[in-house]
């Protein structure tokens, strides 16, 4: 039998300490991590915030946000409780796993009467639901750059959480976020434009992630970010089993046969642009009307994101609709994805009208898009008719060569039969989504897994988790060790690329 111990630990002062461990008042802690399974990786539009939600005793009503008497009623009072951070660590046979990081969502209470020893439930939250709330929008420049540069995935996906605040070694907002460019992967594929405009950070990176087959997410384990490239599934934690698991550490393995994940065929459409020559790119309605001596400010919003803006054009008039020729000055302030701030100065000491006024510049606008169509040759398709899966609505896959990538891999992955594990009860070292473990059941099967979905449960009596896997044999079209690997192989080895 494991032995079992934790620390429940809150930042309630706000001091990045995590003084006050309340390990003592927790009945319950459960929470869920979770990711679309490997087969999903390259259509899903999103991934998933983790959660976590504690059972607290509170008999001396140590919690209660009204409660003055209780030592941290100033932390708590008049939602102060709202982003405070919290931890939850388990250590097993003396090995300490960070099962949780994140912050308190809310805060609800049980009142103590002759049932009841009085609790509160704290609901908390993952610390990448903070940033996926945030809106955030790119300058035009960032667009010209990326058309310059040709960034892959990885290197967008760095760049939206440095717009989002995250940069090497910086903290953000007070919470334990660093972005470690290390932690994310190499990209893989070129994607040639880019552009925000009030978009969350973190679902655009989940969107990248998902166009390019890999996976995006928040680590609770050590509190960063990471981009794993489509080959993800190909090393690591993924490509090396982290526990066996059999009817001994567990109440129970399931087993079951569908066609959930199954396909025969895949549509991806990749939605390509480009670069329009110099033309109007907005235009006023109707007369801009500017105040004597006023300096007016609007907005300029634009249908397709902005590549530059060149200049401008307009008539100036006075109420009585005589030419105005001198004391007007335009300042362009800032130029984002899609939108144009400026200011008009008006020098002269009367109303002025300024008529047929135009943004000249160049655009990024949508070309036809292009479609790839594959349909599996595995004989389990003879005397079968399956299912197509379409992808057409994501916009970052806009090469031909990339849909076919992602569309190739997504046939590989589930145009072949794959069972689905469950498993409940497992007792034994903490698994964490993505990681690979070995499952063996004695008359029935055993191979490799991955984990798509953890769920866990601490009390007084013990921890433990539900498991939901995948097959980690045939993620891929080949085995792993099929595959050209630069610096490692020759021509002569008769090693296929990665897709």
């Amino acid at each position: 039998m494991a032995q079992i111990s934790f620390n429940l630990l809150f930042d309630w002062d706000n001091s990045g300490a995590f003084n006050f461990n309340e390990s003592n008042y927790l009945e319950l802690a459960s929470g869920d991590e979770s990711m679309s399974p490997p087969g999903e990786s390259s259509f899903s539009g999103s991934g998933f915030v983790s959660e976590m939600n504690l059972d607290l005793i509170n008999t001396d009503s140590r919690f209660s946000t009204t409660n003055s008497s209780s030592s941290i009623y100033n932390y708590i009072r008049d939602g102060a409780f709202l982003q405070k951070r919290v931890r939850l660590e388990v250590i097993i046979d003396g090995v300490t796993y960070t099962i949780f990081r994140g912050f308190i969502k809310s805060i609800s209470e049980t009142l103590k009467d002759y049932k009841s020893i009085g609790k509160v439930r704290i609901k908390c939250r993952s610390q990448d639901d903070i940033i996926k709330n945030m809106q955030i929008s790119t300058p035009a420049a960032t667009t010209r750059l990326a058309i310059k540069e040709q960034y892959d995935e990885s290197t967008l996906i760095s760049l939206i959480l440095s717009n989002a605040g995250l940069t090497n070694g910086v903290h953000f907002r007070n919470q334990d976020y660093v972005l470690i460019t290390p932690t994310l992967d190499r990209g893989l594929f070129t994607i040639p434009y880019f552009w925000l405009e009030k978009e969350s950070p973190i679902e655009d990176a989940w969107l990248l992630a998902a166009a390019c087959g890999g996976r995006f997410y928040f680590n609770s384990e050590d509190g960063l970010f990471y981009y794993k490239n489509a080959y993800g599934f190909g090393k690591g934690k993924s490509a090396t089993s982290q526990a066996t698991i059999n009817e001994s550490n567990c109440s129970g393995i399931d087993y079951a046969d569908n066609d959930g994940e199954l396909i025969e065929s895949v549509s991806y459409t990749a939605r390509t642009r480009y670069i329009t020559e110099v033309k109007e790119i907005w235009g006023s309605q109707k007369p801009i009307k500017v105040q004597p001596l006023e300096t007016l400010t609007i907005d300029c919003d634009v249908s397709n994101p902005i590549v530059e803006v060149s200049g401008y054009n307009f008539v100036t008039t006075a109420a009585a609709g005589n030419l105005i020729t001198s004391g007007i000055g335009i300042v362009i302030n800032n130029v984002s994805s899609k939108k144009v701030n400026l200011s008009i100065i008006n020098g002269n000491d009367r109303l002025i009208f300024l008529r047929n006024f135009v943004l000249e510049g160049r655009l990024l606008e949508p070309l036809d898009n292009t479609e790839y169509e594959k349909s599996s040759s595995a004989s389990f398709w003879s005397n079968k008719t399956g299912t197509e899966k379409r992808i057409s609505d994501n916009p970052y896959i806009q090469t031909l060569a990339q849909a076919k990538a992602i569309a190739d891999m997504t046939l590989d992955r589930q145009s072949i039969f794959s069972p689905k594990i469950t498993v409940k009860k497992y007792r034994g070292n903490f698994i964490r989504v993505g990681e690979m473990v070995s499952v063996s059941v004695v008359g029935k099967f055993s191979g490799n897994f991955i984990v798509t979905k953890s769920k866990f449960n601490l009390s007084k009596t013990g921890f433990y988790q539900d498991l939901d896997l995948f097959n980690a044999s045939g993620i891929y079209g080949l085995q792993t060790g099929g595959y050209f690997i630069i610096g490692t192989h020759s021509g002569n080895d008769n090693k296929k690329l990665f897709y």
